[in-house]
C-alpha cells in the first residue's frame, strides 16, 4: 500500500518538475525576444513593432488543424514559436508572454462578432491600454501604422474586414462572453495571474502543489 507520505513526496516532485519547466521555457523565449527585438525591456515603437512582425510572419494560423482537439490548456507559448502554427489564442499567449519578458503588461482580449469570436491582446502601452494583435487573418490583419495605437476600449477602430461579423462586445475573461454584458467586461487580470494562466506548467507546478498540501493537511489531522 502507497503511504500518504510517498504520495506527497510523488506530488511535490511534479511540482517542482512542472516549475523547472515553466522556468525554462521563460528562458527560452527571452532569448528568442532579444533576437527579434534587440535588448530588453521593450520600450520603443520600433521595438513593439518589430514584435508584431515576428509574430505575423512566424506564427501561421493556416498551419494548424482548426477542427483537431486541442489540449486542456492549449499550447505552451514556446511550442508554439517553435512550431510556427498556432490561431489566434496560441498567438495571444505568445505575445502576452513575449511582452510581460520585455515590461510590458498585458492580457488577453476576447471579442464576440456577430458570426464569430476572435482572440488578441491587450497591453498597457505609453500609459494607455491598446489593442495589440499579431494574428495573421487578411480580415483582422493590424497593419505597421495600427501597432500600439488602438485603445482597447474602442471596437470600431479595431481591424476587421469582415462586413458581416462587425465587433460587439469585448472582454478580458471568456467565461463573461456567456453571460449579460457588465461592468465585470472590463475587469483587468493582475499582472501575477497573468503570467500564471498564460503557462499550462506553471498551472500544473500549482496544482501539485496544492494536492500536496492536501495530502499533508490530511496526514495532520
Amino acid at each position: 500500500m502507497i503511504s500518504r507520505a510517498s504520495v506527497r513526496v510523488a506530488l511535490l516532485g511534479a511540482s517542482f518538475a512542472f516549475a523547472a519547466r515553466a522556468v525554462a521555457e521563460r528562458r527560452a523565449l527571452r532569448d528568442a525576444l532579444v533576437d527579434a527585438v534587440g535588448p530588453l525591456p521593450i520600450e520603443t515603437d520600433a521595438q513593439l513593432l518589430r514584435l508584431h512582425s515576428t509574430l505575423r510572419a512566424g506564427i501561421d494560423p493556416r498551419a494548424i488543424d482548426k477542427q483537431a482537439r486541442r489540449p486542456l490548456l492549449r499550447s505552451r507559448a514556446v511550442d508554439v514559436w517553435r512550431s510556427g502554427a498556432g490561431l489566434c489564442g496560441e498567438n495571444a499567449r505568445l505575445a502576452i508572454t513575449f511582452l510581460d519578458l520585455g515590461g510590458v503588461r498585458g492580457n488577453r482580449l476576447y471579442l464576440r462578432g456577430e458570426r464569430w469570436d476572435h482572440c488578441m491582446a491587450e497591453i498597457l502601452w505609453r500609459g494607455q491600454w491598446v489593442a495589440f494583435d499579431g494574428h495573421d487573418d487578411e480580415t483582422l490583419r493590424m497593419t505597421d501604422e495600427q501597432v500600439g495605437r488602438l485603445p482597447s476600449t474602442d471596437l470600431r477602430s479595431f481591424p476587421n474586414r469582415a462586413p458581416r461579423n462587425p465587433w460587439r462586445r469585448a472582454v478580458r475573461f471568456k467565461p463573461l462572453l456567456a453571460a449579460a454584458p457588465s461592468v465585470l467586461d472590463a475587469a483587468r487580470p493582475p499582472r501575477t495571474v497573468v503570467r500564471m494562466a498564460e503557462s499550462p506548467d506553471a498551472l500544473r507546478a500549482l496544482v501539485f502543489l496544492v494536492a500536496a498540501a492536501i495530502v499533508t493537511a490530511v496526514e495532520d489531522d
